[in-house]
């Protein structure tokens, strides 16, 4: 963290994420506001947006994009309420060592809204290290990567290799702010 690009904004309050309390230190030295918003579960996307509302005085826009995002994740679960097929998806964070979303995670509960089950569902955390013999006992239906690993640069090496995701082409590279 620069702290002095940051103080040259004149920020009325920086926000970050609990894991980067370590980072932020040098920013409440200098006397900054700093707030650290918890990021892991799907009900803390809608309590930091509110937050963010409240520390900006943006109050009224925060309960809007709140209510609009819970339209559309309304409508998008009656969608995938009706799918019989559930596919089991894998999400690489991280490629050596394994790096996941656990049951937790905001990304496992999307998972879920979109009609899929997550394959690391028994990572009791919200994020963390994955076994390779768990994976390959689980044989996800698809993996979807961030793209800032390069995980296809992988695909050759095991465990990957011996999914039959990998073999059935069922990997997607995602953007890690779409994540």
């Amino acid at each position: 963290v620069d702290a002095e690009a940051i103080l040259a904004l004149h920020p009325s309050v920086v926000i970050g994420i609990p894991a980067q309390e370590r980072l932020t230190a040098p920013l409440r030295r200098i006397g900054l506001d700093v707030v650290l918003l918890a990021d892991d579960s799907y009900a803390s996307i809608f309590d930091n947006i509110a937050a963010i509302g409240v520390l900006t005085d943006r109050r009224p826009a925060a309960e809007g994009t709140i209510a609009h995002l819970r339209r559309v994740t309304a409508t998008l679960q009656a969608r995938t309420k009706r799918y019989a097929y559930r596919p089991t998806v894998f999400v690489v964070l991280g490629s050596e060592p394994i790096w996941t979303a656990g049951a937790r995670s905001y990304i496992s509960t999307l998972i879920t809204l979109a009609g899929g089950t997550n394959a690391a569902s028994d990572l009791p955390s919200a994020y963390g290290q994955y076994g390779a013999e768990a994976l390959l006992a689980r044989q996800p239906d698809l993996l979807v990567a961030d793209s800032a690993i390069h995980f296809r640069a992988v695909l050759d090496r095991e465990p990957w290799r011996s999914l039959r995701a990998v073999k059935l082409h069922h990997v997607y590279n995602v953007n890690p702010d779409l994540i």
